[in-house]
């Protein structure tokens, strides 16, 4: 009896045990298929925060708001909706795109140990490099003679920034009449007609055709109008809106709210000396019907610096590709000009003349055009200063170092 007992009591402590020792190996397994997943939630998660930031980066001419939703749409549709508790925070200064992830998972074995669930938190950081000075003057027509033009003493001052002309024209730069040149490099893909001992720096060997670094960008939605035939001559405050039949201003003082203006099947036209003035606006032109394009002249005052954000941030005024487009755009000098932001004709030439000084103070201006011609004494002083500019240069006019968004973190 005294034996059977003993051996029952005996058979109670195996079990307990066995038992003590099973759980344990069931917590230790558990810890580490845990400590497995974890690793591997982190890698899947890591993969798709890198892909987010380095899309963000990538888009660098859409506007912040956009480049965010975009990282964001690339967390959702990469990751499974396995976290109990989850954060995603992108953030953009300037080039960099810096994108941070918190996950809190349920552990594996969760009811047998505290705390049961597992935090992943990771972090990656995206940039596209940017070395040299930005574009400033782009010709894009690529067979054209005389795709810049300058005559009768017209200056053009770019020390900032640097000058490109695509066509391969033997003749593509015309600078007569005493015209100069002074950038950061001029680079043209053809030849020089006139004017080459008065260009500063000598044109780049072998220059390259560098295309138009816009003609992608999405175009904003055209609704339906809110202003028709804008004919005035009095002082008046325009808001932002779609303006059919085009913008006509004259001999009065025109202040335009901030926003965007798209102006449709019509032209921008300001004459008589008007006054025009608008911080952080963007004049869209597009027309399927008739043709577009601006045309500020009569000695008037321009002062006008470009939207900040928006999907067409850092121009002035965009000409959208496909529209229905006028033979030129015209600029004419001889009054109070200050321009911030990009002018962008892809499919006209751009005349700039009058005798005027055109955009002396700006930290910055660029002009992107089919063809520029500066005549009547113009002289054209472009700044290029990203760190003064309270106006975003957009990715697509700087041609060196870019390469393409990379990972720094």
């Amino acid at each position: 009896m005294l034996a059977k007992r003993f051996i029952s009591d005996r058979k109670g402590n195996f079990a307990t045990t066995f038992a003590l020792l099973a759980t344990a190996g069931i917590l230790v397994v558990g810890f580490g298929l845990d400590t497995t997943t974890a690793m591997w939630r982190k890698a899947e998660y890591g993969q798709s925060l890198d892909s987010a930031v380095l899309a963000a980066a990538a888009s660098g001419d859409l506007s912040e708001s956009a480049r965010i939703k975009l990282a964001e749409d690339y967390m959702e549709s990469n990751n499974e909706q396995e976290c109990i508790e989850e954060t995603v925070d992108f953030s953009i200064s300037g080039a960099v795109v810096t994108g941070e992830y918190y996950c809190k998972h349920l552990s594996i074995f969760s009811g047998f140990y505290n705390p049961g669930y597992l935090t992943i938190r990771i972090k990656a950081v995206a940039e596209i490099p940017v070395a040299g000075k930005p574009l400033c003057v782009l010709a894009l027509n690529p067979i054209e003679k005389r795709a810049i033009e300058a005559s009768g003493g017209s200056d053009v001052n770019a020390p900032g920034c640097k000058v490109q002309v695509d066509s391969a024209n033997a003749e593509s730069v015309n600078f007569s009449g005493g015209a100069t040149l002074l950038s950061d490099e001029n680079c043209f893909v053809g030849g020089v007609k006139q004017g080459l001992e008065r260009m500063v720096p000598q044109p780049t060997p072998a220059c390259r055709p560098y295309g138009d670094p816009f003609a992608a960008m999405p175009q904003p939605a055209v609704g339906s109008c809110d202003y028709i035939d804008f004919n005035v001559n009095t002082d008046t405050t325009l808001w932002p809106g779609v303006y059919c039949g085009g913008i006509r201003a004259s001999n009065a003082t025109f202040t335009f709210k901030p926003g965007l203006y798209i102006i449709k099947d019509g032209i921008f036209e300001s004459t008589g000396g008007a006054t025009l003035l608008g911080d952080g606006v963007t004049f869209y032109l597009t027309s399927s019907t008739v043709e577009t394009g601006i045309t500020w002249s009569g000695g008037g005052t321009y002062r006008f610096s470009a939207m900040r954000s928006g999907p067409l941030a850092g121009f002035i005024v965009y000409l959208d590709p496909n529209a229905l487009a006028d033979d030129r755009s015209h600029v004419s000098g001889g009054g109070d000009i200050f321009y911030e932001g990009v002018f962008y004709f892809p499919n006209q030439l751009l005349t700039i003349s009058g005798g005027g000084t055109v955009t002396t103070p700006s930290p910055f201006t660029a002009y992107v055009a089919d063809k520029l011609l500066f005549s009547g004494g113009s002289q054209l002083n472009i700044g290029s200063d990203p760190d003064a500019s309270s106006v975003p240069i957009p990715s697509g006019l700087y041609k060196d170092g870019t390469g393409g968004p990379r990972l720094v973190f």
